[in-house]
């Protein structure tokens, strides 16, 4: 278990014997004096404890949720006391002791005997005191927030917030500058995996290059952490035909020819307590799901003088009235649309950097019908694959004040032009999250705002600045269909450009910010 670097060490051993970070058997045939060839190039450059009281709810919760169904009364009350000992958190003073995957898992046989740390999520972060010696663990929303900076190798250090004290943390010496705590640590599962679980640790390793942090292939991190379970300081290796030493005590590589030196440093791979969420056992995972906004209905009941037509609506659409044109329903984190949305946005948007505030799902039923129209109309001249490809879900950045305007109205290909109109005047909308983003203009609180559409692309061309609507497909004839949308790239496609609003749907709102460096504990 690691709580930072050492003085010593900057990387010091996570990995059980003959495992690398993730599990995997490793080779022995990996002496210190031999090179290691790397294939491939590295182009990525990376630009409290819980009282009894809470202990009850959660018991109650678990007797509420049908745990203790078909019980006897006697079997029932052993049942909860072994629930309240699985649910009593703790943690050790001592150095190098991990925290305890099976408790995460809820089969920990052990309670407030177990020798290992017993956490609500698989890291966890302290302050030590400088009168008392003692470790303190920080507050819950401050662990997950200070594992993000910890995750980003951008970060050297960051500031504590404590009683109004603002405190500089070193990232890299564990060091706190205060009068009252001096040293962080952190509190980590084990690096190796365990059958079945999904809570170890995964390492990641960068060098510093000019412009930014590059990340290591999974080759070299093999390499990385079978040395240091050997407890080995440092590694030879061969990548793109020059050679290398990687001295893992005092954190650097070195080229041999040129005896280039570079600092090298390692940091955990983020897991988002949401992503967590369905697997843990423990308080966090036993928690009481958020209530949805009066619970999903039937179309039918959402919509009784369309009982007629009750499958155009989407069956997780709840009830409305029926002035409204449109409401903007909260999504609970325990909704599969959550974890779809979170991911996709994710996928370019690095959690270490950005978080998800919340996600609000649209109704609309008057462009939903619309858009619905449209797709059954696309659909005719399709061939089954087509019909698959034809609806995307695609990023769309907005501001605030646009976000009622969406939502009511659709998408405006006549606003056009409001940032750009290289590949025609429409509405853009991207496949990576990262590319709207840069349209998405913070609110004086410092919020961004993001759709995530549905969008009939159709049959697509290239497009031009010029373009006020797609081209004809055969231009020779003035009767001919014309193409669906435009692109940036016919090959591959990363932004399309629409220009009829029937052919979009606003299916999600998201609201983000950005991790502050500053952490109140």
């Amino acid at each position: 278990m690691v709580v930072g670097p050492s003085a010593n060490s900057p990387f010091q051993n996570q990995t059980c014997p003959g495992q690398d970070v993730n599990g995997n058997p490793m080779a022995t045939d990996c002496p210190t004096p031999l090179y290691h060839q790397i294939p491939g190039s590295h182009d990525l450059l990376l630009l409290g404890q819980s009282g009894a009281e809470e202990d009850l709810k959660v018991a109650a919760a678990a007797v509420d949720g049908g745990i203790f169904q078909d019980k006897s009364e006697e079997a029932s009350i052993d049942l909860v006391f072994d629930l309240l000992t699985q649910l009593q958190y703790h943690t050790h003073s001592e150095e190098g002791v991990q925290v305890c995957d099976e408790f995460l898992q809820g089969k920990c046989a052990y309670g407030s005997d177990c020798p290992k740390h017993h956490t609500v999520l698989p890291y966890h972060w302290q302050l030590r005191d400088i009168a008392s010696h003692t470790w303190q663990g920080i507050s819950e929303e401050a662990q997950e927030h200070l594992e993000r900076l910890y995750c980003n190798p951008d970060n050297d250090q960051v500031k504590l917030r404590y009683q109004g004290r603002v405190f500089p943390l070193d990232l890299n010496s564990m060091t706190v500058y205060d009068v009252e705590f001096n040293q962080v640590r952190r509190l980590s599962t084990a690096s190796f995996t365990n059958l079945g679980s999904k809570f170890h640790t995964v390492w990641k390793y960068y060098c510093r290059e000019h412009f930014g942090w590059r990340e290591y292939s999974e080759a070299v991190v093999r390499c990385i952490e079978e040395a240091s379970s050997r407890g080995m300081s440092e590694i030879c290796f061969l990548m793109q035909q020059n050679r290398y030493i990687l001295n893992l005590r005092e954190g650097f590589q070195q080229n041999v020819i040129f005896g280039t030196r570079r600092r090298i440093i390692r940091r955990p791979l983020f897991r988002s307590p949401i992503l967590l969420l369905p697997y843990l056992q423990t308080l966090a995972g036993l928690s009481a799901p958020i209530e949805k906004a009066q619970g999903p209905v039937s179309a039918q009941a959402c919509f009784p003088a369309l009982s007629s037509s009750s499958s155009l609506y989407p069956e997780t659409w709840i009830s409305m009235e029926p002035s409204q044109d449109f409401v903007q329903v909260p999504v609970s984190i325990e909704d599969k649309s959550y974890k779809t949305v979170y991911n996709l946005f994710h996928k370019t948007i690095p959690e270490t950097k950005f978080r998800i505030l919340n996600i609000h799902r649209v109704q609309n039923p008057y462009l939903w019908e619309k858009y619905k129209r449209k797709k059954e109309y696309m659909s005719r001249k399709m061939s089954e694959m087509d019909k698959i490809l034809n609806e995307r879900h695609l990023f769309h950045g907005t501001s605030q004040d646009a976000v009622n305007a969406i939502c009511k109205h659709n998408f405006d290909p006549r606003v056009c032009g409001k940032h750009a109109t290289m590949f025609g005047q429409g509405s853009y909308f991207a496949r990576k999250a990262s590319y709207s983003h840069n349209f998405s203009k913070k609110s004086k609180e410092g919020i961004h705002y993001m759709f995530l559409a549905k969008l009939l692309i159709g049959k697509y061309t290239l497009g031009k600045p010029s373009m006020r609507r797609p081209p004809s497909q055969s231009p020779a004839d003035p009767s001919s269909d014309l193409f669906d949308s435009c692109v940036d790239n016919w090959l591959d496609p990363q932004i399309f450009v629409i220009f009829n609003d029937d052919q979009s749907f606003p299916y999600f709102v998201i609201q983000y910010d950005e991790v502050g460096s500053t952490v109140t504990v």
